[in-house]
């Protein structure tokens, strides 16, 4: 009886064995299996995004892409830890600042803070260029933009967004210059296409865009202009009203502008307006999707991503946007 219970004993732990050895070989497929697929989703997104005529589509994938990038965003202001977005800030102004433009920068600011409910105005900057933040900051405080009312924040961007881009920008010129297509432009136009990274600037654009849509749904109407540029008191004053405003109807509204010393006449179509000569309601643009990169072609040109503005302004026209067109000349593009 005995050595019967030992037999079945034995064969009990035989049976234990090879199952416990059965699943730890499930377990080991099944982890292997999973580390390849991620590595792989990894790879192919990192691949993706470097390569992709359109890297949004990549950081726009979810709405945690658009906060890990938005992350570390402001470096002074009443917030110091995070894109703080309240309640009346219903209107948004969203500042390209190179290190070359900081005093231009600055003087806007002081400019915006002289006007009438001027700190209902967000104002978010991004720094255009690698290194640009530590540069802008030091001019705001030396500016005393610290200690006026302004609501403003500075981007912290990721270093590797500019040093990504910067290869793929690179790689887009080089195919450009290479390309028949060239011989239509001059080389002072060449120049102009290959020397600003246009394709990472609407990058960074096209986030603050997808996390306004996102993370503040209280504001009404969004610019974005270049530091360079010079804005009339008055064009604030518009941009204001219009936001607050529950009856205003359009979906985009432009000024004329002065370019290179010459009057001009805006129109929503690509080479008629220009970067800050019109602002547009966000309500509009969460309810068609569109961004500056999503509205290019499928497969840009160096030319497409520096006159991406106009293609944005011919979507929001497409997209059966209401325009409303002012007479004045609010708009200086230097």
């Amino acid at each position: 009886m005995s050595q019967t219970k030992r037999k079945l004993k034995r064969k009990m732990l035989h049976l234990g064995f090879m199952v416990a050895t059965l699943l730890i070989c499930v377990c080991a497929v099944l982890l292997y299996f999973w580390s390849f697929q991620i590595s792989w989703f990894v790879y192919k997104n990192h691949t993706k995004l470097i390569n992709s005529p359109n890297p949004s589509i990549i950081l726009f994938s979810n709405n945690s892409d658009i906060r890990f990038l938005l992350s570390v965003v402001s470096t002074y202001g009443e917030n110091r830890n995070a894109l703080y977005l309240d309640d009346v800030s219903q209107a948004v102004l969203v500042i390209r600042a190179h290190c070359d433009y900081a005093d231009h920068l600055i003087s806007m600011l002081w400019s915006i803070q002289s006007i009438q409910f001027g700190s209902s105005l967000r104002i978010i900057i991004i720094p255009t260029e690698q290194g640009c933040r530590k540069v802008l900051e030091k001019k705001i405080i030396q500016g005393g933009i610290y200690f006026t009312s302004l609501k403003t924040n500075l981007l912290d961007i990721p270093d590797w967004m500019y040093e990504q881009s910067t290869v793929y920008f690179r790689n887009l010129c080089s195919d450009f210059l290479q390309s028949p297509l060239s011989n239509q432009y001059n080389a002072d136009d060449k120049d102009r296409f290959c020397t600003i990274n246009s394709a990472l600037h609407y990058l960074l654009v096209d986030i603050v865009i997808e996390y306004l849509k996102h993370s503040c749904t209280d504001c009404k109407s969004l610019v974005v202009t270049n530091a360079d540029n010079y804005h009339a008191p008055a064009y604030f004053n518009k941009l204001l009203k219009a936001s607050f405003d529950r009856e205003y109807q359009f979906d985009i509204t432009m000024t004329n502008m002065v370019w290179k010393g010459s009057a001009q006449y805006v129109q929503p179509h690509r080479g008629q307006a220009d970067l800050g000569t019109f602002f547009v309601s966000l309500p509009f643009l969460r309810r068609t999707g569109i961004n500056f990169l999503n509205a290019l072609p499928s497969n840009p040109t160096v030319h497409d991503y520096h006159d991406a503005d106009g293609i944005f302004i011919d979507e929001l026209f497409f997209q059966r946007g209401r325009v409303k067109i002012d007479e004045d000349f609010l708009f200086a593009h230097n």
